[in-house]
């Protein structure tokens, strides 16, 4: 064995060029083959991040008259009507990709997002890094009033500040002074951090 290793060696040295091109071959697959088989493994062979990975199932709808297999999310009514039937689910949640613009100071940006019903975080079974999860009683309203009539979007501010004074907890995100000053409470964050 530690002759033909010796052999070996000796005719590697014999011809560098053949040699730097099999190490450098070897070297990409091997990373290849690694890159590979950790996008395989992290997407594939573990199971999600979620307390109950093995009971997550994911329904959606399908236009049948596209050829698309894509599996695309229910709308908020279509969802509310099978959340309302449905019998053999524990709990339910929606959510959807959606993108938005960030404006104010300097060039717009473009942000993506997720929007999601109450019970979302019940369902993966987790809980948020800062404040609560919302229930179905807080699904009450995603608007935004600034690209309302400005005098329905009072309306619509009116409305909260009468279903909060009934005891409901309304939560609203908004970059508007005058939308904020109907809440009682008003938390101002930065860069995804209170201040």
């Amino acid at each position: 064995m530690l002759i033909d290793f010796k052999y070996a060696l000796r005719m590697l040295l014999k011809a560098p060029g053949f040699t730097i091109i099999a190490v450098i071959t070897l070297a990409i697959g091997i990373g290849a083959n690694t890159a590979i088989f950790s996008v395989v493994n992290a997407v594939l062979l573990k199971p999600l991040p979620y307390p109950a990975p093995d009971q997550l199932v994911a329904v959606g709808a399908q236009d049948t008259r596209e050829r698309s297999t894509d599996l695309n999310s229910l709308s908020f009514p279509d969802f509310a009507d099978f959340r309302s039937q449905a019998k053999s689910f524990q709990s339910l949640a929606v959510h959807r990709n959606t993108n938005l613009a960030l404006t104010g100071r300097g060039a717009a940006q473009s942000l993506r997002a997720q929007e999601v019903s109450g019970e979302f975080f019940d369902v993966l079974g987790v809980k948020p890094m800062l404040g609560h999860g919302f229930t179905r009683a807080e699904e009450v309203a995603d608007e935004p009033t600034g690209n309302l009539h400005s005098g329905e979007g009072e309306e619509i501010m009116e409305l909260f500040r009468k279903l909060n004074n009934d005891g409901m907890t309304i939560v609203q995100v908004t970059h508007s002074e005058k939308n904020a000053s109907y809440g009682k409470r008003i938390v101002q964050l930065r860069d995804g951090w209170i201040v």
